[in-house]
């Protein structure tokens, strides 16, 4: 349980084998580690029904293998929570997500989704709970838009377990989804940034449907950016990605590679075998070679001697703050 599931790219799926199912030849989970993704969750609960996967079967290479379930149901907050709780305990589940959407509307002022909490609690599971809900209403509430729409809902329950909120930024669905909408709205209703997560949707256009069409892996690049996401992010239903998808997403999932540190310059001392009054000595026994004392000399003023005196004066000091800084 000791990954943060929000700070790492991860894949959120309802099926048992969302990999090299449709248009994904060539890439497996063992890829999808090594472009960053960290993550993958399940969907053990459906409603009151249960889904019967293992989440091990394909999800055992991930550093966290988790749960994820959903319920349509205010009034079903506390038995779901003991439902999913008692699957992610029994599977061993590394985390857990809830998806609560229509239902966790209005809930903040009561505090409304604490039995969820609580039913997971009673069920022995004791980590961070994470909430997976609706982008960002029309008109969102924001600080430039203080008086727009919120959907009103409980994130405190779901943050003081250590949680996050993960924002299903579906711009494929609703323009007012797209990403950098979404954290405009939730970080103003009171989700830190660093406890916000985007979930979007690799897929396709369904023909019969409204408000939806396909983006690809590319697509969503500049709606990423304009957010400031960088590995805060998921992918939901990835059978349905191709593997030019996972090439475009590698610079949002892969983690930067930090600069080489600078190489330590080891300086030695120079010392006492400097040689610097052997060379005077040799130059002021060169023809032409001003050795003689001015009369206007003043040993206190270095701008009265003789240019190879100035120069040993130079050539002293350097050496001796080599040595200072050496040593």
């Amino acid at each position: 349980m000791s990954l943060d599931i929000v700070k790492v790219p991860g894949t959120v799926t309802h099926i048992e084998q969302p990999v090299n199912a449709e248009g994904t030849a060539g890439v497996n989970h063992h890829d999808l580690i090594r472009r960053g993704y960290e993550w993958i969750s399940f969907q053990l609960v459906n409603g009151r029904d249960l889904n019967p996967i293992d989440i091990h079967k394909y999800g055992s290479p991930y550093p966290s293998c988790g749960a994820w379930g959903v319920t349509y149901d205010a009034s079903d907050f506390f038995d779901f929570g003991r439902r999913l709780g008692a699957v992610a305990v029994r599977q061993s589940a590394d985390h857990v997500i809830c998806d609560l959407e229509e239902c966790a509307k209005f809930t903040r002022d009561k505090r409304g989704m604490k039995p969820v909490i609580t039913g997971l609690r009673a069920s022995g599971w004791l980590g961070p709970v994470h909430l997976s809900t609706y982008g960002a209403p029309s008109n969102p509430k924001t600080a430039a838009n203080p008086g727009g729409n919120d959907f009103g809902m409980d994130i405190e329950s779901f943050l003081e377990t250590g949680g996050g909120i993960h924002a299903q930024a579906y711009v494929n669905n609703y323009d007012h989804y797209a990403p950098e909408i979404c954290r405009d709205y939730w970080t103003y209703v009171g989700c830190p940034a660093d406890r916000l997560c985007m979930t979007i949707e690799v897929s396709k256009a369904e023909a019969g449907t409204q408000n939806e069409w396909a983006l690809s892996g590319a697509d969503w690049l500049p709606y990423l950016e304009a957010a400031g996401v960088f590995r805060n992010f998921n992918i939901f239903m990835t059978q349905f990605c191709f593997k030019a998808d996972w090439d475009a997403l590698d610079q949002f999932s892969r983690p930067r590679t930090p600069p080489p540190p600078d190489e330590e310059v080891i300086m030695e001392q120079i010392g006492s075998q400097h040689g610097i009054t052997a060379f005077i000595d040799w130059l002021q026994q060169q023809p032409g070679v001003p050795t003689e004392h001015q009369p206007n000399y003043d040993p206190k003023k270095p701008g009265t001697w003789p240019w190879p005196e100035r120069l040993e004066r130079t050539l002293s000091i350097l050496r001796k703050d080599h040595d200072e800084q050496s040593s």
